[in-house]
């Protein structure tokens, strides 16, 4: 836990300071050298001659001896000079001030040549570094937090919810580096898990600090989208080539619909038609809309008005104690989250973190980590052409849809609903 005090020229001899700076060593020399040093900052030696007792010094801190050195396994360092793989650090501090519901989303932009394909902020996301390794196999990076190697699948179900996948819930709060290992060269320190690269993930331990530590930090982040698709505004819903349906109308006979006679003969019903903005010019005429009331036709911001302002509301506290012989540290952070699309990916996320290292011998060191992971989200978003995936139903939207024309959206049973009701 503190700097290593150790007689040059006998390195059976030595002791550990506690977190006041001090220490004791008995030897049977009189004349020595003491050689003090700790991690981050430059050692120093120091000649102890004749009586001399009492020994203190104070060490410097040397930046550049960090700087120079990359996790790249539990604990293990390694100069970046000696790395047979490329490799990229990333500013973790910057993830705690802009952040997103899914950790894996911050990652985009930070590191050259990975790219992050998102499903939302309680959806799952595939990062892949310096493009597809393999045409139908796994193009994934290894994940390692603290040494962990984790299993980072995805969803690809057609019409399945997405569930997310479990480095998306990685807390930022906890991280103290993080480091990204580029090619195939990082499977000789993980094996083939890592052909794709790896992702190397260290967290925080308790600091070096007199007394009991606690920080408690609160983030608050709105999003909104800033561009939409350009759509026409001139045709409506209706079939392409061969005209509108006649079932689509007001008349006596219809075999979809009964004849309304408080409606005028010959109206175009719109729930009949085909979903496709393929029909008649949208110039302001009466139409029975999809609920079978009746409604001007005309464009609509049915695909905007999908949309709203985002939140995502950060709360994280960390509680830490440090002793001669153990530190421990306790984090515990809450988020709560919505997407842009409105009733979506609403997420309630609890972590809690704890890390305890110990030194009960000079040759032995205990690193001991546990972490849980609480997440309840409603309304997750379903994937590529599920019916149930907003995103792919707004890509078809006729521009005369209006958004109490869906409604409802469901039947009283719970199934997905047509227009008027109707179970699809």
């Amino acid at each position: 836990m503190g700097a290593n005090v150790t007689v040059v020229g006998n390195q059976s001899l030595g002791s550990i300071t506690d977190v006041n700076g001090q220490y004791s060593l008995q030897t049977p020399e009189k004349n020595l050298v003491l050689k003090f040093s700790f991690v981050g900052y430059q050692p120093k030696m120091v000649n102890v001659a004749g009586s001399r007792t009492v020994v203190d010094v104070q060490l410097e801190e040397d930046a550049v001896l960090l700087e120079q050195t990359v996790v790249v396994a539990m604990d293990l360092r390694r100069d970046e000079k000696s790395l047979a793989t490329a490799y990229q650090k990333v500013d973790t501090e910057g993830m705690t001030e802009t952040r997103d519901a899914n950790f894996l989303n911050m990652l985009s932009g930070k590191v050259a040549g990975l790219q992050v394909i998102s499903n939302g902020p309680a959806g799952s996301a595939s990062v892949v570094i310096w493009g597809m390794n393999s045409i139908s196999g796994n193009n994934q990076p290894l994940y390692v937090i603290d040494g962990v190697p984790i299993i980072n699948e995805f969803n690809t179900g057609e019409t399945t919810l997405d569930y997310g996948n479990p480095a998306s819930s990685i807390n930022p709060d906890d991280i103290e580096s993080m480091v990204v290992l580029k090619g195939a060269n990082a499977s000789a320190l993980y094996g083939s898990d890592a052909a794709n690269g790896a992702i190397i993930i260290t967290t925080k331990k308790a600091s070096a600090r007199r007394g009991l530590g606690v920080t408690y930090s609160i983030n608050l982040q709105f999003s909104k989208l800033a561009e939409y698709p350009i759509y026409q505004n001139v045709y409506g819903s209706g079939e392409g080539g061969g005209g509108l349906k006649k079932e689509g109308f007001n008349y006596i006979n219809n075999n979809q619909f009964a004849f309304d006679t408080t409606l005028a003969y010959g109206m175009p019903r719109l729930a009949i038609q085909n979903q496709r903005s393929w029909g008649l010019p949208m110039i302001g005429f009466d139409v029975i809309g999809r609920n079978g009331e009746l409604k001007q036709y005309v464009p609509t911001n049915s695909v905007i008005d999908l949309y709203n302002t985002s939140h995502a509301w950060t709360n994280s506290v960390s509680i830490e104690k440090n002793s001669e012989f153990a530190a421990v540290r306790f984090s515990y952070t809450n988020l709560t989250s919505n997407d842009v699309m409105m009733k979506q990916n609403e997420v309630s996320r609890n972590i809690m973190n704890l890390r305890s290292t110990m030194k009960p011998a000079r040759y032995l060191s205990i690193d001991f980590g546990v972490r849980y992971t609480y997440e309840k989200a409603d309304n997750r978003n379903s994937r590529n052409s599920s019916k149930a995936n907003p995103l792919y139903s707004a890509a078809w939207m006729p521009r005369d849809l209006s958004i109490p024309e869906m409604t409802p959206w469901k039947t009283p049973t719970g199934e997905l609903a047509g227009y008027n009701g109707a179970v699809l």
